[in-house]
């Protein structure tokens, strides 16, 4: 059966996984709350996250499906002196 990626699906511009706000990943990837503060505060913690598999370390609730959204939405790790305040 298909993904519904109609939210999801990339508009062809790269975003920052490490500077993005909690409602452009909402949008993106229609994660829950929950996950979004676990995956904010990880983030702000280590200043930033360096791969995928350090977000899947570190970010138990963001399994497969999610960084998958996450990739289809366009989501890429940018420097990490950039990162906002979140």
């Amino acid at each position: 059966m298909p993904m519904n990626t109609s939210a999801s699906r990339w508009d062809g511009t790269i975003k920052n996984l490490n500077t993005a706000s909690k409602e452009q990943l909402r949008q993106a990837a229609h994660i829950g709350e929950d996950s979004l503060d676990e995956f904010l505060k990880k983030r702000r913690e280590k200043g930033g996250f360096t791969g995928w598999q350090q977000v899947k370390d570190d970010v138990p609730s963001f399994d497969d499906a999610t960084i998958q959204r996450l990739k289809e939405a366009g989501f890429e790790f940018g420097r990490t002196d950039m990162l906002a305040a979140a």
